[in-house]
C-alpha cells in the first residue's frame, strides 16, 4: 500500500517537473531580441481590501509566469487609506522588484 503511494507520488511530481520545463522551454524558445520588458501597474484605491491579494498576485505573476519578462511592478496609490498604504509598502519591501508610487510622482 504504502509503496503505490510512493509510486503516485513520484509519478506526479514528475510529470509536474517535466510540464515545468516544456514552460521554460517554451518561453525561451519564443523569446526574441526585441521583446521589450514589461511593467505591472496596480492601482490601489481607498479601502481597498484586497490589496495584498493583488499585489502577491502581481509578484507571482512577474516571478512565474511571464518567464522573467517583467521588469517592475509598481504599486500606484490612487487614494488609498492609511492602513492600505501601510500594507502596499510592506509587500513591496519584501519583493525587489516592486515599488510603491504615489499618484502625486
Amino acid at each position: 500500500m504504502l509503496t503505490a503511494l510512493r509510486d503516485i507520488i513520484f509519478i506526479f511530481l514528475s510529470l509536474l517537473g517535466l510540464i515545468d520545463l516544456f514552460r521554460i522551454i517554451v518561453c525561451h524558445l519564443f523569446k526574441t531580441k526585441s521583446d521589450k520588458k514589461l511593467i505591472i501597474l496596480v492601482p490601489i484605491r481607498s479601502n481597498s481590501g484586497d490589496a495584498e491579494i493583488l499585489l502577491r498576485s502581481a509578484a507571482a505573476k512577474a516571478m512565474w509566469v511571464y518567464c522573467g519578462s517583467i521588469e517592475r511592478v509598481i504599486c500606484l496609490d490612487c487614494g488609498a487609506d492609511e492602513e492600505t498604504k501601510r500594507i502596499c509598502r510592506r509587500i513591496c519591501d519584501e519583493y525587489p522588484f516592486m515599488e510603491y508610487k504615489d499618484s502625486i510622482e
